[in-house]
């Protein structure tokens, strides 16, 4: 009888907490234990939206557009709400295309805007 090697490859048992017990039995996430990530967010200003094509243009402070779907906007944060001007926190990504947004929502504080008198 031949010995076999054991699989290296094969993952390791899986462990299971209250997250993930309360996603198995709810399929929610639950949002009072997953903490947010909210770091490498950046602020900016809608340039131009399409709505019969359901995307638009961020500007941040330095100039910089970025791309973004309705598909990354955030829970609360409607398509059909958005307006140009409007101040939204968003996540730059890189893709092929250009710079686009991974996550974008409405800033929830306004932008405090720099005088120069300080």
């Amino acid at each position: 009888m031949e010995r076999r090697e054991p699989n290296r490859h094969a993952r390791p048992p899986r462990r299971d907490n209250a997250r993930t017990e309360h996603y198995r039995t709810t399929g929610y996430r639950d949002t009072e234990t997953t903490p947010r990530r909210d770091h490498g967010l950046l602020r900016g200003t809608i340039k131009r939206l399409v709505r019969d094509r359901y995307f638009g243009f961020v500007r941040d402070s330095q100039g910089g557009e970025y791309f973004f779907h309705k598909a990354v906007l955030q829970p609360g944060t409607e398509f059909d709400v958005l307006s140009e001007g409007d101040i939204v926190e968003f996540r730059p990504e890189a893709s092929t295309k250009g710079p686009r947004c991974g996550y974008v929502q409405l800033a929830t504080t306004p932008v405090e805007e720099d005088d120069g008198n300080r």
